[in-house]
Order: C-alpha cells, then structure tokens, then sequence
C-alpha cells in the first residue's frame, strides 16, 4: 500500500506538470499571435504510452485466449505456456 501511495502521488505530480506544461505552451502561441497573428497554434498529439511487450510473444495474444474459450475446466498459466512452447517448437525456423 506504501509503494501504491508513492506511485499515486508521483501520477498526480506528473499531470500538475503536464497541466503547467499545456498552459505554458498556450501562452507561448498567444505571444506569438501578438507578432503574427497568421500564426496558427499547432496542436500536438499526445503520445501514448506503450504497454509492455508479452514475453510470450504474439501466440499468447492469439492462442491463451482461443484456449479459454474451449477450455471445460480453468486453465493454468502453466499450460498456456506449455501450449506456445509447443507451438514454437513445432514452427519451421
């Protein structure tokens, strides 16, 4: 509970910067504007973050699922990764 109060508090202070950030570069454009007022303000998408990568690869994403859905009983992280190690081994390289 510590570590997730750390990390709560760090996403908070990061959107006070991101917040700051914004309302710097907007009013950089209004002081441009007042040179130029042709200037348009650019609008920059934000860039999402990545999500980590599967150490599985692309068959957990394809065949763990197709696995649950037939599955009678749950299923074990366990079999689901004997399942890919069985199909990247039967894989022609």
């Amino acid at each position: 509970m510590k570590k997730r109060a750390e990390q709560t508090g760090r996403y908070q202070s990061l959107e006070q910067q991101i917040k700051q950030i914004d309302s710097d570069v907007a009013a950089i454009g209004q002081v441009a504007r007042l040179f130029d007022p042709s200037i348009l303000p650019i609008v920059v998408p934000r860039k999402r973050a990545r999500g980590q990568k599967s150490i599985l690869g692309s068959e957990h994403e394809r065949v763990c699922p197709q696995d649950y859905r037939e599955a009678k009983e749950p299923i074990s992280t366990t079999a689901c990764s004997a399942t890919i190690a069985r199909i990247r081994a039967n894989r022609p390289m």
